[in-house]
């Protein structure tokens, strides 16, 4: 099926993930604290599910629209700004949940606070750089998967500006790191193991969903032809 193509590296990956999940979570620190009067464990599992809806859903979002026009054909002119908005519900929740798991395992990792901080700065400089050249050159509906649903971005030039003139993942190596703040800042070790499970996901995305993708969508595309 066009829509699971390349999608047993996922499932591999998943299951690789889960099982030291299994045996890294019961471990004292991974468990320690609670916010709202709710466990670690409620918001570290909630995060993780988060997270896995969130990629399943841009898998058949993306591909059912690319190659079957499905939600355009369902929905008709709403089709894509439903999906833009179910795409940054579920970036919000990650964000959310990410913060409430920090709060809640508060204390568990043990470099000091001055060295977590100086490496938050560090990161926060290409990140912040990242953002600002998604929403002043790239666009958040292009970043949302705009060229699966509109032909527009699929002949249009590459996008060679802001933090894009170093490289053309940008959202995946820096952007990223808003998932590594919020744990670093407040010291959480479940939080942190979360936020390195998220960016290797990201990158199993990329390369089974999103780099293949792209070579169907640009294959007519003297730009992408160049680039190749």
């Amino acid at each position: 099926m066009k829509v699971l193509k390349y999608q047993q590296w996922t499932l591999l990956f998943l299951i690789i993930f889960s099982i030291i999940f299994f045996f890294i979570l019961p471990l004292e620190n991974f468990q320690q604290g609670e916010f709202w009067g709710i466990p670690t464990i409620f918001w570290a599992v909630s995060l993780i599910i988060i997270i896995i809806i969130h990629q399943i859903y841009v898998l058949l979002s993306w591909r059912l629209e690319m190659h079957y026009s499905l939600i355009t054909k369902t929905f008709g002119k709403l089709g894509f700004p439903l999906h833009v908005i179910v795409f940054f519900i579920l970036l919000i929740l990650r964000i959310h949940f990410t913060l409430a798991l920090s709060l809640s395992n508060a204390g568990t990792l043990t470099i000091p606070f001055i060295v977590r901080l100086f490496i938050v700065l560090i990161m926060s400089i290409p990140m912040l750089y990242t953002f600002y050249s998604v929403l002043r050159y790239f666009g958040l509906y292009r970043a949302a998967g705009g060229d699966h649903f509109f032909q527009k971005y699929r002949e249009g030039p590459f996008v060679k500006k802001g933090i894009y003139k170093f490289t053309s993942n940008a959202l995946y190596i820096f952007g990223f790191l808003i998932f590594w703040i919020p744990p670093l800042l407040f010291g959480s070790l479940t939080a942190l193991l979360i936020a390195l499970f998220s960016q290797i996901f990201i990158w199993v995305h990329y390369f089974t969903i999103e780099k293949p993708d792209i070579k169907f969508l640009y294959k007519n595309n003297k730009a992408y032809r160049i680039l190749r």
